[in-house]
C-alpha cells in the first residue's frame, strides 16, 4: 500500500515539474505581426516593433490580446519575460494595452522621428519601470497610460 503512495507522488512530482518547466518555455515563433505594416520579435528579453504605421490589434478577441499575451497552457509566456522594448523608427502609434502588465519591464527606447500616438493603458501596470523617455513628435497620450506603474519616477519629453 505503501508503495502505491509513493507511486502517486512520484508521478505528481514529475507533472508538476514539467508543468513548471514548459510554463517559461516558450513556443512558437517569438515574432509576427502587430500591425498591417508593424512588425515585432522578442529575443534574449528584448521586445522590438518594427516597421511603418500604428500598432493595430483589432484582428483580436479583446485589447489585451496582443501576439505576446498569448497562453501556452493556461499560462502566460513572452511579456512575461520582457525587459526592455524598443519601438523603432517608422512605427507611428502605441496602441492600447500593448505593453500592459509587463511586470519584468525596466527600459522603453521609442523612436523620436515618428511615434505621434500612444493609446490607453499602453503600459499600465508595469511596475518596475522606473522612467521613460517620449518623442518630442508624442501629439497623444490616452488615459491611464501609467496606471499602476508603481516605481514610475520619471517621465522626460525630448524635444522635435
Amino acid at each position: 500500500m505503501k508503495l502505491c503512495y509513493l507511486k502517486k507522488f512520484c508521478a505528481a512530482f514529475l507533472i508538476m515539474l514539467f508543468a513548471a518547466a514548459g510554463a517559461w518555455a516558450i513556443e512558437g515563433s517569438p515574432y509576427g505581426d502587430c500591425g498591417q505594416n508593424v512588425n515585432w520579435k522578442f529575443e534574449n528579453g528584448t521586445l522590438t516593433i518594427s516597421g511603418t504605421g500604428p500598432m493595430d490589434n483589432s484582428s483580436a478577441y479583446s485589447l489585451n490580446d496582443w501576439p505576446w499575451h498569448e497562453y501556452s497552457n493556461g499560462v502566460y509566456f513572452y511579456f512575461a519575460l520582457v525587459t526592455k522594448i524598443i519601438v523603432e523608427n517608422g512605427v507611428t502609434e502605441i496602441g492600447p494595452h500593448a505593453f500592459h502588465n509587463f511586470s519584468k519591464l525596466e527600459s522603453v527606447t521609442i523612436a523620436a522621428d515618428s511615434v505621434t500616438s500612444i493609446k490607453e493603458n499602453a503600459f499600465q501596470d508595469c511596475s518596475v519601470l522606473t522612467e521613460i523617455t517620449l518623442p518630442g513628435t508624442v501629439e497623444y497620450i490616452g488615459d491611464n497610460v501609467f496606471q499602476g506603474c508603481s516605481s514610475l519616477k520619471t517621465v522626460t519629453f525630448k524635444k522635435p
